[in-house]
């Protein structure tokens, strides 16, 4: 008999924890990311620096997403108010194969929450945008027009 192989999003279970504001929490923890994978990158974002959270006074939460140094989403715990629709594009990108770059190109609307997803995946294109020989090209390609 032929075993079927598994796919990511047969395992996958988002959760929902409303203890105050609340909590979602999907797939895999940094200690056993990093048991799996090796190296891995913890990106976070705070609620505090979203201008929705700001206005509406909901200040206290943050996202943290576990990835892969070349952008693999393997989990993502969202704290604070709305993280039950917070959770819905990491459930999408993780089931999907995404990469969080991809959750980085997207447009978000502004001035809204699910900006902070969008500010968590452009932690994880930072370092590569100050890199010497990234900044040289791009300096390059201004020149030119």
């Amino acid at each position: 008999m032929k075993t079927r192989k598994e796919k990511p999003y047969e395992t996958l279970r988002p959760g929902l924890c409303m203890i105050g504001a609340g909590s979602a929490g999907l797939s895999v923890a940094a200690t056993e990311a990093r048991e799996r994978h090796g190296t891995i990158r913890t990106l976070r974002w705070s609620f505090s620096e979203n201008d929705r959270a700001r206005t509406e006074g909901t200040t206290v939460g943050h996202v943290k997403a576990v990835v892969t140094p070349r952008g693999k989403i393997l989990g993502c715990t969202i704290a604070g108010a709305h993280a039950g629709e917070l959770i819905m594009p990491w459930v999408l990108a993780l089931t999907e194969g995404l990469k969080v770059s991809d959750l980085a190109g997207l447009v978000y609307p502004y001035p809204t929450f699910s900006e902070v997803t969008k500010s968590t995946a452009v932690e994880f294109l930072k370092p590569s945008a100050q890199n010497p020989w990234v900044r040289r090209a791009i300096g390059l390609l201004r020149r030119l027009g």
